[in-house]
């Protein structure tokens, strides 16, 4: 289901304006834990007149930074998840607190790269030079900082996209999960002593 999809195609379907950078950001609820005020704020301290943002799930709330470009999608079937990832440049996931983002996990099989808070599994998945970029979750000034570099770094993107989706497919299958899980409850197992 998640696969990189033409960006430029994607881009058109959803009626994005091809000049601008964009990032993602989804959520089935816009909360303080996933970060919505903070990913605001730190847009609040760039120049967005070149960038846009494309939200789908709950829909934010609260006012984004003038001369940005915001499109809210609210709930999007599964077929359309591939298309939104594939349009944008990048993926923010600001969560102050998670566990493994499917969100990321599926940016990245989209290969698109993520910049993403250093909480829970989102280091496992946005690793710094390798497919993306990790800032502090409690510090708008450091997820600005982190788009920022992001945006310096726009050569590297193809190689991030690439290394993502690489990552996304070989170690995070469900293959893999379950083959993981089977052996760690046959290690557990082994380990119970016997009465």
């Amino acid at each position: 289901l998640f696969q990189p999809l033409p960006q430029a195609e994607c881009r058109e379907q959803l009626g994005l304006d091809p000049r601008r950078v964009w990032l993602g950001f989804s959520s089935t609820w816009a909360s303080t834990r996933k970060g919505t005020d903070i990913f605001r704020d730190a847009l609040a301290q760039l120049d967005v007149s070149q960038l846009g943002v494309l939200c789908w799930g709950e829909k934010p709330t609260h006012p984004w930074p003038r001369g940005l470009e915001v499109r809210l999608r609210g709930s999007i079937g599964p077929e359309e998840i591939s298309r939104h990832y594939s349009a944008c440049d990048l993926f923010v996931c600001p969560s102050r607190a998670d566990n493994l983002p499917n969100s990321v996990l599926e940016s990245l099989a989209c290969g698109v790269p993520v910049i993403g808070s250093e909480r829970g599994g989102v280091p496992d998945m946005a690793r710094p030079g390798t497919t993306g970029w990790l800032f502090d979750p409690d510090s708008d000034t450091a997820c600005a900082d982190a788009i920022r570099k992001a945006l310096k770094d726009r050569a590297n993107w193809p190689a991030m996209a690439k290394a993502g989706r690489q990552i996304a497919t070989e170690e995070f299958s469900i293959a893999r999960q379950a083959s993981s899980y089977r052996n760690l409850f046959a290690e557990l197992r082994s380990r119970r002593p016997s009465l």
